[in-house]
């Protein structure tokens, strides 16, 4: 599944021969230049990235907490049901 595709972007590095900054880069606190560098990177589509936010959002414990409570609660009614029905069942067989 493609939800995006490899570009050539415009990256600020910084410098290592410490040379003066170069435009649109510039200087950070600290006094370290940057210059611009054309780098390789996997950009996701607008269309897509409502997908990938739904993937990064973090755990909710509250909602997990329902629908582990729903679920529990669905199993023992079932399991209440069977045996319920298992002990009439009993109980007409006997006579």
């Amino acid at each position: 599944m493609n939800i995006g595709s490899v570009v050539n972007i415009l990256s600020c590095q910084a410098r290592t021969d410490g040379g003066p900054a170069v435009a649109p880069c510039g200087m950070d606190a600290n006094g370290i230049s940057y210059q611009p560098q054309v780098v390789q990177a996997y950009v996701i589509d607008a269309v897509n990235a409502s997908k990938i936010d739904a993937i990064t959002e973090p755990f909710d414990y509250a909602q997990a907490t329902g629908l582990f409570g729903f679920a529990f609660s669905i199993v023992l009614l079932a399991w209440l049901s069977s045996h319920l029905s298992g002990t009439i069942l009993g109980l007409i067989r006997r006579g």
